[in-house]
Parts: C-alpha cells; structure tokens; sequence
C-alpha cells in the first residue's frame, strides 16, 4: 500500500512538472496572450474583425510549436485548462488597462483594437 501512493505521489508530481512546462512556455504564453486580446476586442467592438489570415498564422505557428517541442496532445490540452485561461484573461485584463483603456466597455475595447491597430502591435495584427 505504501508503494502505491508513492507511485500516485509521482504521477501528481509529474502531471505538475508537465502543466507548469507547457503553460509557462514563453512562446505559447504569448500566442495565447495575442489571441485572448484579439478575441477580446473582436467579441466586445463591433466595427473591428479579425484578420483571418493573422489569426490563422497565429494558429499554425502556436500548433507547430507545440510539436517541435514535442508537447503530447494531453499535455496541448493544458492549454484550456480553466487556470490557465483564467491566467491569460486577468493578463489582458491588466495589459489592456495599463494601455489606459477600459476591459470591460464597449468604447475601452474599440478604443484599445484601434490602438492596437495603429501600432501594428501582434494583437493589432490580428484585427481589422
């Protein structure tokens, strides 16, 4: 009995080691934080889309990432874990306020897409 839950204790270590890897990945980090602030203004700005050919680069980028870092599917689906969305949405959160716009209205996220925009920021590119 105790062999088997130093063996569950290593399995949870593990699943931590690999969530922390994937999640703390500074290129998917990034990825993730440009298309949540896309998404972002596209979902709440109605004069502003995506530029679906961005977004697509954006996605084909992030999944060839993925595998040449040889990430396993389970390990990409800690990608939408609950904490990490929550993470990448208290980010933007924070970016968009500190660009001095607000997050949570209509005219703050017009406001931000077209600064974003107007930078040709990789958020900015995104949109149109």
């Amino acid at each position: 009995m105790k062999f088997l839950g130093m063996g569950a204790a290593a399995l949870l270590m593990s699943a931590s080691v690999v969530q922390a890897a994937i999640t703390d990945d500074p290129k998917i980090q990034s990825a993730m934080l440009t298309s949540e602030g896309a998404a972002r203004v596209i979902v709440g700005c109605p004069s502003i889309g995506m530029n679906a050919n961005a977004m697509s680069a954006l996605v084909e980028e992030l999944t060839n990432h993925v595998n040449s870092q040889g990430y396993s599917a389970n390990e990409a689906g800690l990608i939408q874990s609950e904490a990490f969305r929550s993470q990448i949405s208290n980010s933007i959160d924070q970016f968009i306020t500190n660009e001095g716009f607000d997050p949570k209205t209509e005219e703050g996220l017009c406001g931000f897409g077209a600064s974003e925009i107007a930078k040709g920021s990789k958020i900015g590119q995104m949109l149109n």
